[in-house]
């Protein structure tokens, strides 16, 4: 079941950063890496970068959930977060969100654009992109 929805992009930004904020990715990073933990855990890890309360981690995990980006389960005496998606399964929602909207706005979209934009792909990332097309029409 999907929840997540992409509602903002940052062009200017990278990654997964483009859609959440740098502390959010660094959660959900940290999160598909050591999969569920409490968020005394993650605090304490990021921690070891850069000085962030408890409570601001607890929130930002807490909007996560919301988001349906983690899920959050009862664990002995504390709540574990893990992600609701893997990188790969968020990275397709995402990209699948920000394509869909672009082709849908008639007023933003254009064939001339997005073409200029394919000239900056390699020849080998052209033909993934076109291996990938033909195999979803067909």
């Amino acid at each position: 079941m999907r929840f997540f929805k992409t509602k903002r992009v940052e062009i200017q930004r990278q990654g997964l950063e483009k859609i959440l904020g740098t502390l959010e990715t660094d959660l959900l990073e940290y999160l598909w890496d050591k999969g569920e933990s409490t968020a005394r855990c993650v605090c304490d890890h990021l921690n070891r970068s850069r000085s962030i309360s408890f409570n601001a981690v607890n929130t930002v995990l807490n909007r996560l959930v919301d988001k349906g980006i983690l899920k959050r389960k009862h664990g002995d005496q504390q709540y574990l977060f893990g992600a609701s998606y893997s990188k790969a399964e968020l990275t397709k929602i995402v990209s699948q969100d920000i394509f869909s909207s672009l082709l849908r706005d008639k007023k933003l979209f254009s064939i001339a654009g997005f073409t200029e934009a394919l000239n900056e792909l390699s020849a080998d990332e052209r033909k993934t992109l076109l291996d990938a097309i033909q195999s979803k029409t067909q």
